[in-house]
């Protein structure tokens, strides 16, 4: 599963402009979101907003990129039904 780091800028959203962004094989892009709001690793599938992944403070975004190469067959699941 090949992934790409990149940054994703858009100027109307603070939230989004501090979030990077992981391309993932099979599942198209990931928002990865830091949040004090969440003691473990969730992700949640949307149709308009896509595929999110909120991480606790405590843990590093590479590990929240492993996340979601263990969990890319759910994703692609959750994105099929929606479709």
């Amino acid at each position: 599963m090949a992934i790409r780091f990149n940054r994703l800028t858009l100027p109307f959203a603070k939230v989004m402009t501090d979030s990077p962004t992981v391309y993932v094989d099979g599942v198209g892009t990931v928002i990865l979101k830091y949040s004090n709001r969440v003691k473990k690793t969730t992700l949640t599938v949307t149709p308009d907003k896509g595929v999110r992944v909120s991480v606790p403070e405590n843990v590093s975004f590479d590990t929240a990129i492993e996340f979601v190469s263990q969990n890319g067959h759910w994703i692609r699941n959750k994105l099929y039904r929606i479709k």
